[in-house]
């Protein structure tokens, strides 16, 4: 193979691994209620830097809760906020 298409062969196989290494990523919530995990996909995203920067910062704001009292924090389900490739589909599955 010539250089130029070693370098071409190359540069395209590079292409695609960064491709799928930032492909689609989509931003999960898990809830747990009464012992039953529940994930539902909220939003999706072209990169993962933005993906983790709202993942983080509806993680913080969940933080936040903490400070309300017993009785209120009851009232809110348990839940967080997960980042995971568009590949990736975190709930059960059926038996």
């Amino acid at each position: 193979m010539s250089r130029a298409r070693a370098a071409t062969a190359g540069s395209i196989l590079l292409s695609a691994a960064m491709a799928h290494a930032d492909g689609g990523w989509v931003l999960w919530r898990q809830s747990i209620s009464d012992s039953q995990e529940l994930w539902v996909p909220q939003e999706a995203y072209a990169n993962v830097s933005k993906c983790r920067a709202i993942e983080q910062e509806k993680n913080r704001a969940k933080e936040r809760l903490r400070n309300l009292t017993p009785s209120e924090r009851r009232l809110i389900p348990d839940f967080s906020y997960l980042c995971l490739p568009d590949t990736i589909d975190p709930r059960p599955k059926a038996k």
